[in-house]
């Protein structure tokens, strides 16, 4: 097996696909029903503009004032209803234009096994050290929790598996080589 580089949060890290999606329009996407004050809505396409909400009265739809709703996310696709939109018809329906974006299908791979060098500091003494894992396969996140008190922690986890290729004369070291500088 060959070293292969692992880069986090890419596709390869979580065995997904990248999904190119263009921009585009909808038209007519229904909201839940009974939305209420204070409650929240998301949309089916995050970064959305120009959004409008009509109801379905019969004939000619009400368009309901862009005051009674809010945004309420970080990337346009949640809004927050801010007064009572019981005198409208529902279903209500949101229209509005859509930026180009990239979508991770996650899991979407089988995991492979990999040859992982991990070149590192021994945060005990300061000393670099060097880690061979022969043959790894790599759980992506032990964790799903993406609300973290520390800035970009993601735990994830991994097996390291015995390769016999790397088996010494006696039969041993099939999973992993540490090394580090002779201490003087």
């Amino acid at each position: 097996m060959r070293p292969a580089s692992i880069a986090f949060f890419s596709s390869r890290s979580v065995y997904g696909s990248v999904l190119p999606v263009v921009t585009g329009t909808v038209t007519a996407e229904t909201l839940p029903a009974g939305l209420e004050v204070g409650e929240h809505f998301s949309l089916d396409h995050p970064y959305a503009s120009a959004l409008v909400l009509t109801d379905s009265t019969s004939g000619t739809a009400l368009t309901i004032p862009d005051t009674a709703y809010g945004p309420a996310g970080h990337n346009e696709r949640t809004f927050k209803v801010l007064t009572d939109l019981t005198t409208f018809v529902e279903p209500i329906k949101a229209a509005y234009s859509y930026a180009a974006h990239e979508g991770l299908e996650v899991f979407s791979e089988t995991p492979r096994e990999i040859y992982v060098i991990f070149d590192g500091i021994n945060t005990e003494d300061g000393a670099g050290v060097v880690f061979d894992l022969y043959k790894t396969k790599f759980d992506p996140f032990a964790n799903v929790g993406l609300i973290h008190a520390e800035y970009g922690s993601l735990a994830f986890g991994a097996d390291i598996l015995v390769d016999p290729l790397n088996f010494d004369a006696n039969g041993r070291g099939g999973y992993y080589r540490m090394r580090r500088k002779a201490l003087t």
